[in-house]
């Protein structure tokens, strides 16, 4: 009965993180360049009792498809056609984003939303003011303004099983995982859609809570047995 009542407030505590993965997923679904999470379960193995035991482990991971592009008309709006990020330079270090919501800041160098330089192949890109015409971006990642080269997006690959952790403004720390080689595009004038899709959040969260209402009560229950049946050894 021990067994069942940890089992279910296991289960329990895997359900509602995978509530709060999936609150957050829809909170982000009109969020650029946004990847969707999912909580999967692995098991370990652990003694209970002197037996060992099987029990599921929940896992956040990220999703990273492709998310659809969307034409804003906007220079300075770049989505990714492929596998790589957009490399920008935050105080935390170098951190990797697939929003490509840019700007020119006071200094004339290209970045983020929040202001993070955005990285290029020689280091940060700058707009030379003398430089005439309107900037142009190649699907190479190549900037120029009029006849002027500006430099060259850096976009850096990761495998699709590399381990990257999610961080603030939709950017990603990649720590010690190394880059690999890879292709992309950079559409100019375009963003990248959220992966989220809100009917399959919405149809996730009550299942999950149907899920975690019926161990709630299967908890409950073990736990008014076992209650019954310490009462009646103490007589």
């Amino acid at each position: 009965m021990i067994r069942g009542i940890q089992a279910n407030a296991q289960a329990m505590n895997a359900l509602m993180l995978q509530q709060d993965v999936e609150a957050h997923n829809l909170a982000n679904q009109n969020t650029t360049g946004f990847k969707r999470d999912r909580v999967r379960f692995e098991l370990f193995s652990q003694i209970l009792r002197g037996q060992e035991t099987l029990s599921p482990k929940p896992v956040v991971t990220t999703e990273r498809t492709q998310g659809a592009l969307t034409r804003t008309d906007n220079p300075l709006d770049l989505a990714l056609q492929g596998s790589g990020w957009f490399s920008v330079e935050t105080p935390e270090g170098v951190r990797y984003t697939r929003d490509g919501s840019f700007k020119w800041d006071a200094a004339g160098r290209l970045v983020d939303a929040e202001g993070h330089p955005v990285q290029g192949t020689s280091g940060a890109l700058k707009l030379d003011p003398e430089a005439p015409g309107a900037v142009m971006v190649g699907r190479d990642g190549t900037l120029t303004a009029g006849s002027t080269p500006l430099g060259r997006l850096k976009i850096t690959h990761f495998a699709p099983d590399a381990p990257l952790e999610r961080g603030s403004g939709g950017r990603y720390a990649a720590g010690d995982t190394p880059a690999v080689a890879g292709a992309s595009e950079v559409w100019q004038g375009y963003l990248e859609s959220s992966t989220v899709n809100p009917v399959e959040g919405m149809v996730e969260m009550m299942s999950t809570l149907r899920l975690f209402e019926a161990n709630q009560k299967a908890f409950r229950v073990q736990d008014e047995s076992l209650s019954r049946a310490l009462q009646e050894l103490a007589r």
